[in-house]
């Protein structure tokens, strides 16, 4: 191999200097160096090509614009079947040197031989490590979790999916003498030249940097990340995680670890066997460059969604502590810049008590001039020790906003490390139109400045008892919106009234009922929306909700809107349908949905239906099997009189978002779109800008090569799951509206004239276009100002201004905002 200069990426004691590599006693192990011009047996898929003028025998490359993500999938190149297996120990690890010029995952899968018999490629032997854009070589050394007594017989790599080149100049087998190596047990202050050393190397990555007080990390093609590897940590023994660090931009930072073992729940173990064994959490931070000791609670990282974490129970659902590898993303912004002192495992919380808002605001759709309203403001005590005598007092001069902070309710007046809060304010604005109001929550150790924008709506004089007839806003496109149905019972309001943001303009209401549906259609078609898309979801032989039966064909204002169906046919593994199956979903809809009035037509009269994972349909049944089966719904659909099915294939997010939709097309389907519009992301992370998400869209869409339903993006915040979320941060209406702005420049010059917005009612992902807390009507006033400029706005009107009430779901409002909490004595 010739001499090169390893540039480290971040991996403590993973990557070995040339200095170190002479002193460490290596056995030779299997070896491949493709600079010499030979591929040594190794196999690339079709977008690899030898390029051998570049000093690095395989290379790939693609458009490196950096609007481009590479079609068709990941890069792979597979090595040859070794002769003999290779018995590995813990200090074992396969080496590759390479270079990108993109930041992006690789993954290195190991086929592995146990007990004499051969195991294919699987997530389950498989490692991940984050390759940052660089002109320089380097050295990445992934070390797996073995499992006993197995043997790798063929190695397998996956490049980063993303555009630009990648080249790969060898890859290695390597073996360290025992104390060649001094693997971190669980610590690292970086203040210690050896520990920076260990971590980074001799060669600093683009955007790590040593420094006296830590490691600094700033963007480089995306936000910046420290691996560290270490031995297996038990979260049992140590279920705290101590990150002390400053940060300059937030909302939110990320760790990522690797489980040791994959829990006893057998719907996880197979969510596992699908993930590549590395899992993200996001926790916010407190953006002001001060050093702080961030507590994480590992042991409550569960998977049971709902479940309070009992740590007498050691049957967890997700995983049990971390198998070496340990990712730290200071911040998902990748402006900020961030510097992290120490990293370490204990069994108790370190540091002083220090608070991190993370939601203030509203807690309604719409506060009203002179009527009494509610705030909120979600807290985090990110330190180390309880927060004690917690109190509000406030410190703005506003005099047209009057706030109760003796009332203050929601909460206790101690705060525990690492445990979330929202606290809740009566408040009045005598004024409409935009009010700053400023609060000051203090603790014995600490206080936090929250300033909030609240939206004030003028006074309105309304008859009492009577939802006001609809005033629709007519436009010269078809502007439709997804509705989800699942909000009838408990398995899902429950998890939504701590995220105050969320709470809805209905409250949380039951979706079977029709004056919920009353009020939906009277917001969505005054402001421009004609139809919506109904999720529909059938499991075990039988309709999962019944609210277009009770709710939506009974409601007063159907008249003034269209609807059509949406099969939800999921990919999930337990989730399997047979073909009696597709005949039952489609003889219902052609008996009970396709002769109502209401129901979607497209201009030669076929009733519009969609499926959310059309690729699914195919990848399910074979194509033969699923054209057929959409062949005889179409027989059957003009038997009953109908001039046939229009199908429309929507994909799942942005994994298919280059496949060619013109297959689609061989099955039976006519357009085709996406559920959410991820956006093209630079960096391979779960939390990224909503600006890039609406400055990318517009990519995504020129790709398309059939006539679409453009898909379009109104937010994503999955963190009801708790802290394994993603999202996109920084969505405002403003950014909304610049997305509209595109989606009708694209119409204005194709012969498109349709668009889907995911999705009005998704409290729980975080994709709501209807009104709620947050933004109140905020997102859907864009809508006519892009596509009905001339249309006077409607005024905004809820159930309380005209004395009403729909049915909600009841205790769940009552279950945060509390009685008034105790006076502090």
């Amino acid at each position: 191999m010739r001499d090169t200069l390893f540039v480290a990426f971040g991996i403590g004691a993973l990557l070995i200097t040339p200095t170190r590599m002479a002193c460490a006693a290596a056995t030779p192990l299997p070896s491949w160096d493709f600079s010499n011009g030979d591929n040594c047996g190794w196999r690339p898929n079709q977008q690899w090509r030898v390029d051998v003028q570049t000093g690095s025998f395989w290379r790939l490359e693609a458009d490196d614009s950096p609007d481009r993500r590479i079609p068709g999938g990941q890069m792979a190149l597979t090595s040859p079947e070794l002769v003999e297996p290779v018995t590995v120990a813990p200090g074992d690890c396969v080496e590759a040197v390479l270079r990108s010029s993109r930041t992006g995952w690789i993954t290195m899968f190991f086929a592995v031989e146990v007990n004499g018999k051969k195991q294919n490629f699987s997530a389950a032997h498989s490692e991940r490590r984050l390759l940052y854009a660089s002109k320089d070589f380097q050295a990445i050394r992934i070390r797996p979790r073995w499992q006993p007594g197995g043997r790798v017989y063929k190695l397998l790599l996956h490049g980063p999916g993303f555009g630009g080149t990648l080249d790969i100049r060898s890859v290695r087998f390597v073996r360290e003498t025992a104390g060649s190596q001094d693997r971190a047990g669980g610590s690292w202050d970086f203040r210690q030249p050896n520990v920076v050393r260990n971590v980074l190397g001799d060669h600093r990555p683009p955007n790590l940097i040593a420094s006296e007080a830590g490691i600094e990390v700033c963007g480089n093609d995306g936000p910046g990340m420290i691996t560290l590897d270490s031995q297996p940590v038990d979260a049992d023994a140590n279920p705290w995680l101590h990150v002390r660090m400053r940060v300059s931009a937030g909302p939110l930072g990320g760790i990522a670890l690797h489980p040791n073992k994959r829990g006893t729940d057998p719907k996880m173990q197979r969510y596992w066997s699908s993930q590549e064994f590395i899992k993200w959490f996001q926790f916010n931070v407190r953006a002001d460059n001060v050093f702080r000791t961030y507590n994480i609670r590992l042991s409550d990282y569960d998977y049971a969604a709902g479940r309070k974490p009992d740590p007498r129970n050691h049957r967890r659902t997700g995983f049990e502590g971390i198998q070496q590898v340990f990712h730290i993303m200071p911040s998902h912004n990748p402006d900020a810049n961030s510097c992290v002192e120490s990293v370490s495992f204990g069994p108790t919380p370190k540091g002083p008590a220090f608070l991190v808002c993370g939601y203030a605001g509203s807690a309604q759709a719409v506060l009203r001039q002179g009527q009494p309203g509610i705030i909120a403001v979600r807290l985090r005590n990110s330190g180390g020790s309880t927060v004690s005598k917690l109190m509000v007092e406030r410190i703005d001069k506003n005099r047209s906003v009057t706030v109760d902070t003796a009332t203050v309710r929601g909460v206790d007046h101690t705060l525990l490390p690492d445990t979330t809060c929202s606290l809740y304010l009566d408040v009045t604005a005598a004024e409409a139109g935009q009010q700053r109001v400023t609060l000051r929550i203090k603790g014995e150790d600490d206080q936090l400045t929250v300033p909030m924008v609240l939206d004030v709506e003028p006074r309105l004089e309304l008859k009492q008892g009577v939802i006001p007839n609809p005033r629709p806003v007519k436009t010269n496109y078809h502007i439709g919106c997804y509705y989800f149905t699942g909000w009838s019972d408990l398995r899902h309001w429950p998890k939504i009234p701590p995220l105050a943001e969320r709470r809805p303009a209905l409250g949380y209401y039951n979706e079977l009922s029709p004056e919920a549906a009353d009020w939906d259609i009277k917001w969505a078609v005054e402001h421009g929306i004609d139809h919506f898309v109904v999720l529909w979801y059938y499991h075990d032989g039988k309709q999962r909700t019944r609210f277009i039966e009770d709710a939506l064909l009974k409601a007063h204002f159907l008249p003034h809107i269209k609807f059509c169906v949406m099969w939800c046919n999921a990919s999930n593994p337990w989730w399997k349908f047979s073909e009696q199956d597709f005949v039952d979903i489609t003889n219902y809809w052609i008996r009970n949905y396709f002769p109502h009035p209401q129901y979607r037509r497209d201009k030669l009269g076929r009733p519009i239906a969609w499926m959310l994972q059309g690729w699914n349909m195919v990848h399910h049944f074979g194509k033969e099997t699923a054209r057929r089966l959409m062949q005889d719904a179409d027989v059957r659909a003009r038997t009953a009189g109908f001039p046939g099915i229009h199908w429309i294939a929507c994909q799942h997010g942005g994994k298919h978002v280059f496949d060619d939709p013109t297959q689609l097309q061989d099955v039976g389907f006519q357009e085709w779109t996406a559920y959410n519009i991820n956006g093209l992301k630079t960096y391979p992370y779960p939390v990224v800008p909503a600006q890039t998400v609406v400055d990318t869209a517009p990519v995504i869409w020129k790709h398309i090569r059939v006539k679409p339903v453009l898909p379009i993006f109104c937010g994503w915040n999955s963190r009801w799951v708790g802290r394994d979320f993603t999202c996109c941060y920084g969505f405002t209406p403003e950014l909304f509206r610049e997305h509209l702005e595109q989606a009708r420049a694209y119409l204005d010059k194709t012969d498109s004239d349709s668009i889907v917005i995911d999705c009005w009612n998704e409290w729980g992902e975080g994709e709501v276009l209807g009104p709620a807390a947050e933004h109140g009507f905020r997102l859907l006033q864009q809508i006519p100002k892009v596509f009905a400029p001339d249309e006077p706005p409607r005024p905004v009107v809820v159930p309380g201004d005209v004395g009403m009430r729909v049915p909600e779901i009841p205790g769940l409002w009552q279950r945060v905002n509390k009685p008034p909490w105790r006076t502090v004595d």
